[in-house]
């Protein structure tokens, strides 16, 4: 407790010269106790009796719709409470909305197949179904780990030549959490495709595919829908990555868009090539087998006898 009498005979001794600890072992020698001597010498020289240290609240695991809601609407905030998560949480979240497309797109198909050509569900129809389904949901699930880990570790690479202070793992969150909106789209678009299909079959003109070409007017409505809703996913998409990008790797958006731009060339430019290249082997390996064939069936030809004498 502080004194405040004892309080004003310090600062008079201060005034007059003598150092603290001096004070201190002569006020504890004329009895006052150590917590009240303490607590007064800290209120005269104007530190806190018990100093405390703002210390920042531990971040609050979020939830998987949560860091969809915070990733969409929020994503400056989000990035930065994740810069000390690992990569497992966000592999987790990319493998969840991937099983939920999965399952919707499953259901789409299966739908759209008993419209068009109808089907008797038995045990063996059923399980071929299921056996499809399950390679198809294995095949997809390493097809989309491969392409998120390639993508994020060429987006490394290219972060690393522009400066960038992100590790790999920085690289994979700003990815995964940034398809957010494609993956939310195309989910939504399978909740709205499946009732149109089971209760309005012709406005996908399903009935008449195996009939007729579909109705341009149908599709034409249909497509265009798809198109503006999936344009305006991956432009989404596009913000919150370079927004992620730039905040993991302690840069800007701007520098965010820059990576992606230089990846993007780069991958174009590599494709070219590697377009150019089998092109030419293709078109080898033909040249090849045509002078093949053109060199048998010249060593394979008959020469006729000249004319009798």
């Amino acid at each position: 407790m502080i004194q405040k009498g004892l309080a004003a005979y310090i600062r008079e001794q201060l005034r007059n010269g003598y150092k603290i600890e001096a004070l201190r072992q002569a006020i504890i020698q004329q009895g006052y106790s150590h917590t009240d001597t303490e607590d007064t010498i800290n209120s005269v020289i104007g530190v806190s009796a018990a100093p405390v240290q703002p210390i920042e609240p531990p971040h609050k695991k979020l939830g998987f719709f949560q860091k969809m809601e915070n990733v969409l609407f929020h994503p400056n905030k989000f990035f930065s409470d994740v810069k000390t998560e690992g990569i497992r949480p966000s592999v987790i979240y990319l493998l969840t909305f991937t099983f939920l497309f999965m399952v919707f797109f499953s259901a789409v198909i299966i739908v759209a197949s008993t419209q068009i050509s109808p089907i008797e569900l038995n045990v063996l129809t059923f399980t071929i179904i299921t056996i499809t389904l399950s390679i198809t949901f294995i095949f997809f699930f390493a097809s989309i780990i491969i392409w998120i880990l390639l993508e994020s570790a060429f987006t490394q690479s290219i972060a690393k030549l522009l400066g960038g202070k992100g590790t790999f793992a920085d690289s994979v969150k700003a990815m995964t959490y940034s398809l957010t909106p494609f993956w939310l789209t195309m989910i939504l678009l399978a909740i709205v495709v499946v009732p149109t299909i089971m209760f309005l079959p012709d406005f996908f003109n399903l009935n008449g595919l195996t009939e007729q070409p579909p109705d341009v007017g149908s599709l034409g409505i249909a497509g265009l829908f798809f198109s503006l809703v999936m344009t305006i996913a991956v432009i989404w998409t596009l913000i919150i990555n370079v927004k992620g990008l730039g905040i993991l790797h302690g840069k800007s958006a701007w520098w965010g868009l820059a990576v992606l731009v230089l990846r993007t060339i780069i991958e174009m430019i590599i494709n070219a090539i590697i377009g150019f290249l089998l092109i030419f082997l293709i078109g080898a390996f033909i040249t090849a087998l045509i002078g093949a064939a053109i060199s048998t069936a010249s060593s394979g030809s008959l020469t006729l006898p000249g004319p009798l004498a």
